[in-house]
């Protein structure tokens, strides 16, 4: 085997950054950095769950429990499923299974950056999100069909960018970035 390769077997777990390619062939990088039994982080169990039709891998952190602000996010969306037809006095109608795995990317994505949103139910079985933060807003609706749109204000810079029904994933993470720059 070689060093490159014994290298990747050993930082494959470890909590320490794995050196840059270059120096890979330098014994005296390679000495310096090989992390110990006691420095490598063992890896976590992940657990699968089906959650409204959705596959969801979890892999716990440090405190090995479900996090929180996730877990409200998903009884919301339950309550979304819950609903009855008309809901909202016109012909609004409950969640639908092809909104679902969008709005849990966006959850998932939202915790990771600590930006937790308010969450409520658009007429078409869709799922809308908004955050908040002074002068900054940002909405995301997931629609019943499962398409994307956006819409990011910054009242302090006058700046103001809106994504079409049917953008796509990445536009609208690229907003979601953009709110969570200016937070």
């Amino acid at each position: 085997m070689s060093n490159a390769a014994q290298i990747d077997d050993l930082w494959e777990d470890s909590a320490v950054s794995a050196p840059p390619r270059p120096y890979m062939d330098t014994n005296r990088w390679l000495q310096a950095v090989v992390p110990t039994k006691s420095r490598q982080r063992k890896a976590r169990e992940a657990h699968e769950f089906e959650f409204l039709g959705v596959k969801v891998t979890w892999t716990p952190d440090a405190s090995g429990e479900f996090p929180e602000p996730v877990f409200e996010r998903l009884a919301k969306l339950l309550e979304f499923a819950a609903l009855d037809d008309g809901w909202d006095s016109y012909a609004g109608v409950s969640l639908k299974q092809t909104a679902v795995k969008p709005a849990l990317q966006i959850i998932f994505c939202s915790y990771q950056r600590a930006c937790e949103p308010r969450l409520h139910p658009l007429p078409d079985g869709g799922v809308g999100f908004r955050w908040a933060n002074g002068l900054r807003e940002l909405e995301i609706d997931v629609a019943g069909t499962g398409e994307l749109e956006g819409l990011f204000v910054n009242c302090e810079t006058e700046d103001e960018v809106e994504l079409p029904l049917g953008s796509s994933s990445a536009e609208v993470m690229g907003l979601f970035e953009k709110y969570s720059l200016n937070r």
